[in-house]
């Protein structure tokens, strides 16, 4: 059972040889508002499905957003490589799966390799295989793999991730990690 467990996902930048601009991300003072990242021309946004509008409490490099629901907080840090963010679930009465809604611009595709989410130029590849040189040269922003953490540091990365139409959920496993 879960107690102070987090999620943990990152937004990346790419190194890519196709756009060397720098990444922008903003984010809101308000967590139920839209957060964009943009690279040149490129934009993708997520938009958390919540109804409460948790402001954000701003230490260093840190946004923390208490209770977006029930019994979850949302820590935001932003990283020299991207931004990472970390759904605090405090006890069992977390909800039970996390959604955002994805917006991208009309020029990007979204690419799956794993758990990972590639945005990708459309038509950047003749090849609809992703290989690990394509992942690397050719993407314009990436999410990592989400994974658990619990109070005593084990890690797990028993998280599912779905995409569908413009619509990004993660559903923490409860029996990831134990005590």
């Amino acid at each position: 059972p879960l107690k102070n467990a987090s999620v943990s996902g990152t937004l990346t930048q790419s190194t890519s040889t196709s756009s060397q601009q720098e990444t922008r991300v903003t984010v809101p003072a308000d967590y139920s508002k839209e957060l964009t990242a943009t690279k040149g021309e490129y934009l993708i946004s997520f938009t958390p499905q919540i109804s409460n509008h948790p402001k954000a409490e701003v230490a260093d490099n840190t946004l923390l957003y208490r209770d977006i629901q029930p019994s979850t907080d949302i820590i935001l840090q932003a990283l020299n490589y991207g931004l990472k963010e970390n759904i605090i679930l405090k006890d069992k009465n977390s909800p039970k799966e996390y959604k955002w809604q994805v917006n991208i611009s009309p020029n990007l595709e979204v690419k799956q390799s794993g758990q990972k989410l590639g945005f990708f130029i459309k038509g950047s590849s003749s090849n609809p295989k992703i290989t690990v040189d394509s992942w690397t040269k050719e993407k314009i922003f990436e999410i990592q793999a989400p994974f658990m953490v619990d109070e005593k540091d084990n890690r797990t990365n028993k998280v599912t991730r779905t995409s569908k139409k413009g619509k990004l959920t993660l559903t923490p496993d409860p029996e990831g990690i134990k005590k």
